[in-house]
């Protein structure tokens, strides 16, 4: 995954931790997916490595670290219900443009 220069670390970790928070979804919540299972471990790994090179204020400095706290990278099956009910409800509007969009 190769991020922008001008990115600091927590702007990674955010973006990391969206792509699997949005992917989990798609595929617990929804049952379909748009990224391979291989990309999505890929993803997960690289967030792991991130956590740990920013240390544990990523849980208070990230956007969602507050659902990512204990993230190992083995799944992300519960990340979406311990989301805020406000992030759950963007989540939900994103993915149903997204599953709009989506060709059959």
């Amino acid at each position: 995954m190769i991020f922008p220069d001008d990115w600091t670390l927590i702007d990674k970790i955010n973006f990391v931790q969206r792509k699997i928070l949005l992917n989990s979804v798609l595929y617990y919540i929804y049952d379909t997916n748009f990224i391979s299972d291989a990309h999505y471990d890929n993803c997960c790994k690289k967030l792991v490595k991130l956590h740990e090179a920013y240390g544990p204020d990523f849980v208070n400095d990230s956007m969602y670290g507050y659902a990512f706290y204990d993230f190992d990278g083995s799944t992300g099956y519960h990340l979406y219900s311990r989301l805020t009910f406000e992030d759950q409800t963007w989540l939900a509007i994103l993915i149903q443009q997204k599953l709009d969009r989506k060709e059959v």
